[in-house]
């Protein structure tokens, strides 16, 4: 390492080493930002990558650790002996002609760090560089048999070159992970690193390996590109990680400041350039799905999404804001979202996350959350006026990610915290990165609002809940756009919120100093995001009572037929072979269902102690009803008696007997063969076998006995139509009806047809399009009775 006059250095003891790493304090703005390739942030980083090879390589007779360092090189000229190569060629990146600049000339620093290694073999070894390697870099990469690359830049993700490089890669089954310091101050990073070392065993102590034996290397010349490789297992990694299509944001890092630089580069389109463009057709899918909800609720006059819009337009007008469901006027955008939050999820009809990773088994705590926070996206773009329709589907992409992601390793529920918290992070997160905030002061606001603004479930509590649990969201959405616009105001809210060990993440599941509960995984690329494993509702229902409704709908169609010798999993099941047949065989019981005796719902934990509580047996309001399976079943069968036939298809079964707000009115809540039915309703708790299927599926069965004594079982239900894991149900059939539905409660056809279809083409739209995308004439909704009387 050489000093400011180019000087070498040759630190013997640690107290020197740290006197040297304050001189690097410079290098901390560089390395805390994402750089975009120009040369004097990958300078930066490359005097850094220096400096970390300087530190880790070690002479002497440390025969366990070998040499951690094969090789450290720059981008330079091919070695010409004892020619002068810098001085006769020529660095200059602009000429007349290609052969007047540098490019025909150069060495990429991976080509060099292969070909000038200090060993013969560099198999399974791991090279880091500061860009992401070119298509001919990658070639020897693969030749070497180099197996992990790590890389602190990808500039240049968009170029044919990185695609052919990332192809190849990906074909070898090279890991890729991009490097991203923890720490925005780098002698507090070095000092991460030093200790991290010691704790994997790679260092045991500067005095057991002699510190004196540490050597920081010198370069003639510090190049803008710079790469070294190591042995794949030195741990490196765990200070930082990122896959091709992931990031990580490790435990014992500033995860909140993380976020925020992820939701930057990614809405910036530094990273996320690949994504699946299924991602988006699902977003988009869940986006519409959510606006029809809202805007049937406000034509039904539900409280909560009424009083908010109405608060809005009435006392919050600003001409720079954000626009309600149907209007032209603008409001305060954190008023907009409220609103709209509010009336997208009154019905609790729009989409579900279950918390579930199926390929991470340490990111499966099962937390709930709803896709209620896409308004969050479309006031931000009203209100810069520069997001189109493409950019806010990546956003609410993101939104689902960083909600989804937290859902997956923090149980909120489990601490009686209400799940929107996950929600609200997500939200000011992307809400401060569309309107042009940084990474700290994002973290900011994510700090704020989880030391001031937490909801806990006392919102659902007792037998009859109120509007609080259906604008849940809403409220504390608001609350995160607040705290992200004061922080951006200058507002210092407190850092590192997650490794705050008086804050609920460490104060519930404690924690070492500088540890957080969990690492965060976060998708930027390819297909494996949040929203991919999200689940839709096809109708009106609780989520955990979607494997009730399709064990009945499988029960009565006969879709799953049921073959006892074939259930193995549950050995009370093997007594009642013979005694199940199929309810075709006997359809006056469709006919007269006081024929019916029993319904038994055998489900798992958390639904059986939930929406099985014995206290929601009776439920008086819309709210409480539609978390009360018993009612819930009882209005499927109700709806299936009254239509008369059965259908054939699974399709039909839902979208003839699918739940709408009606089902919830006052006669529903009354009408008599409903409550009939509810009498007959009995729950069981399937015990391990069940619990240990949820949350990957919603294990359920429901069984009828008639009063003759024969028995009608639906099987095991694991994945019901709507769930991500389905792949037997024509979910966009369902879907359609469903918002056609919903759509006809509120407008008129044509007008309906309108909505959907710039919904469901919303990548299309432009900027100045998104200014109108929830427009509509609200003086033409259709003329309901309010549905809570």
């Amino acid at each position: 390492m050489r000093d400011e006059l180019g000087r070498s250095n040759g630190l013997g003891k640690p107290e020197a080493l740290v006197e040297h790493i304050y001189k690097y304090e410079s290098l901390s703005a560089a390395l805390a930002r994402s750089t975009e390739g120009s040369d004097a942030d990958c300078e930066a980083i490359g005097d850094f990558f220096e400096f970390l090879a300087g530190i880790l390589v070690i002479y002497g007779n440390t025969e366990a650790l070998g040499l951690l360092f094969k090789t450290v090189r720059y981008n330079g000229f091919p070695s010409m002996g004892e020619i002068d190569n810098d001085a006769l060629l020529n660095w200059g990146k602009k000429g007349d002609k290609p052969i007047d600049s540098k490019y025909w000339f150069v060495c990429h620093a991976e080509m060099n760090a292969i070909m000038n290694k200090n060993q013969h073999d560099i198999r399974d070894c791991a090279i880091y560089t500061t860009l992401f390697p070119c298509h001919e870099c990658a070639k020897l990469i693969l030749q070497a048999g180099i197996t992990h690359v790590y890389y602190a830049s990808d500039s240049h993700h968009d170029t044919d070159s990185a695609r052919a490089s990332r192809r190849m890669l990906r074909l070898a089954h090279v890991h890729c992970e991009r490097f991203i310091p923890p720490s925005s101050s780098l002698r507090a990073f070095v000092v991460e690193l030093i200790s991290i070392f010691i704790r994997r065993g790679l260092l045991g102590s500067f005095e057991r390996v002699g510190f004196d034996g540490v050597k920081l290397i010198g370069y003639p010349t510090v190049r803008p590109a710079f790469s070294f490789v190591t042995a794949a297992s030195s741990g490196v990694r765990a200070f930082s990680a990122a896959a091709d299509t992931k990031v990580v944001l490790p435990r014992d890092s500033n995860q909140a400041l993380g976020i925020g630089k992820f939701a930057v580069e990614f809405l910036d389109g530094k990273i996320g350039g690949d994504i699946d463009p299924a991602v988006y057709r699902r977003v988009e899918m869940f986006h519409t799905d959510s606006v029809m909800c809202g805007i049937s609720a406000l034509a039904m006059h539900t409280n909560a999404p009424t009083l908010l819009r109405s608060e809005a337009l009435e006392e919050y007008r600003d001409p720079r804001g954000a626009k309600v469901f149907g209007s032209s006027e603008k409001v305060k955008a954190e008023k907009a979202i409220a609103a709209n939050s509010s009336a997208v999820r009154e019905w609790d009809s729009n989409g579900t996350v279950f918390g579930y990773n199926a390929g991470n088994p340490k990111h499966q705590a099962g937390e709930f959350g709803h896709n209620d926070f896409y308004p969050v996206v479309v006031a931000a773009a009203q209100k810069t006026g520069e997001v189109d329709g493409k950019k806010a589907l990546k956003a609410m992409i993101l939104v689902d990610e960083i909600r989804g992601r937290l859902c997956e390793v923090f149980s909120l529920k489990t601490y009686k915290i209400d799940h929107v918290v996950h929600g609200a992070i997500a939200s000011a997160a992307v809400y401060g990165a569309l309107m042009g905030a940084t990474p700290e002061q994002i973290e900011a606001a994510i700090g704020m609002f989880v030391v001031h603004y937490i909801p806990w479930r006392g919102i659902r509590a007792g037998k009859q809940l109120s509007d609080s649990k259906g604008a849940s969201a809403a409220i504390s959405t608001e609350a995160a756009i607040l705290c992200m616009q004061r922080a951006m105001n200058g507002f210092m809210g407190p850092r590192d919120v997650f490794r705050n060990p008086e804050a609920i993440f460490r104060y519930f599941e404690p924690q070492q100093d500088g540890q957080c509960p969990f690492d965060i995984e976060l998708s930027h690329s390819g297909s494996d995001f949040a929203v991919m494993g999200m689940h839709f509702k096809l109708g009106l229902y609780e989520h955990q009572s979607a494997g009730a409704l399709q064990g009945m709908i499988d029960l009565l169609i006969n879709v799953h037929k049921l073959v006892m010798e074939e259930v193995k999993w549950i050995d009370w099941y093997r007594c009642t072979v013979g005694r199940f047949v199929d309810v075709r065989n006997n359809p006056e019981l469709m006919k007269d269902p006081s024929k019916i005796k029993n319904i038994n719902v055998v489900a798992y934990e958390p639904a059986f102690g939930i929406i099985g509580d014995p206290a929601k047996r009776n439920p008086t309001t819309r709210q409480s009803a539609d978390h009360s399976m018993v009612f819930i079943i009882s209005r499927l069968l109700a709806n299936a008696v009254n239509r008369g036939v059965i259908p054939s298809t699974n399709e039909e079964a839902w979208t003839s007997w699918m739940l709408s707000p009606r089902d919830y009115g006052y006669d529903a809540l009354n009408d008599r063969q409903t409550r009939g039915l509810m009498e007959k309703i009995s729950f069981a708790h399937g015990g391990p076998e069940y619990d240990t299927r949820y949350p990957d599926g919603i294990p359920t069965t429901v069984e009828i006995t008639a009063d003759d004594g024969k028995k009608y079982s639906s099987g095991l239900v694991m994945y019901p139509s709507g769930h991500a894991r389905n792949t037997t149900a024509d979910l966009n059939a369902i879907l359609q009806f469903k918002h056609k539905m919903l759509g006809s409660i509120a407008l008129e056809d044509d007008d309906c047809e309108k909505l959907i279809k710039k919904l469901v083409h919303m990548d299309k739209l432009s900027a100045g399009e998104m200014q109108d995308v929830y427009d509509f004439d609200y003086s033409k909704l259709q003329r309901n009775d309010p549905i809570d009387g």
